[in-house]
């Protein structure tokens, strides 16, 4: 006999981690994509790439904040829930970094 799972026993994916998650890998793309253009023009990024930052940094901090309020619910597919704090924390980790690396040393 086959012990395994049978499909209809599977449980569903978390809409709402999957989301933070996606917010938090937007956030990381428009990190690499600042992070090129600073490159590009040697830092002269004037008011509106560090604005954007900070928002993006705020918009990371809430996906793991929702992350991690749907970690323990077991009615969810664990994987799921996982990727909505992983991705998050990676994301506000690198803006935190970049944040505090401009505060302290320029």
């Amino acid at each position: 006999m086959f012990k395994g799972r049978r499909r209809s026993d599977k449980k569903p994916i978390d809409v709402q981690s999957l989301t933070a998650a996606a917010l938090a890998a937007l956030s990381l793309l428009v990190f690499v994509l600042t992070f090129i253009h600073s490159v590009m023009v040697k830092g002269d990024n004037g008011t509106l790439l560090p604005g954007i930052g900070v928002l993006l940094m705020l918009v990371s901090a809430g996906a793991l904040l929702s992350g991690l309020k749907e970690r323990k619910s077991e009615a969810f597919n664990k994987w799921s829930r996982l990727l909505g704090v992983i991705v998050p924390s990676i994301a506000l980790l690198f803006w935190l970094s970049l944040y505090l690396i401009g505060l302290f040393l320029i």
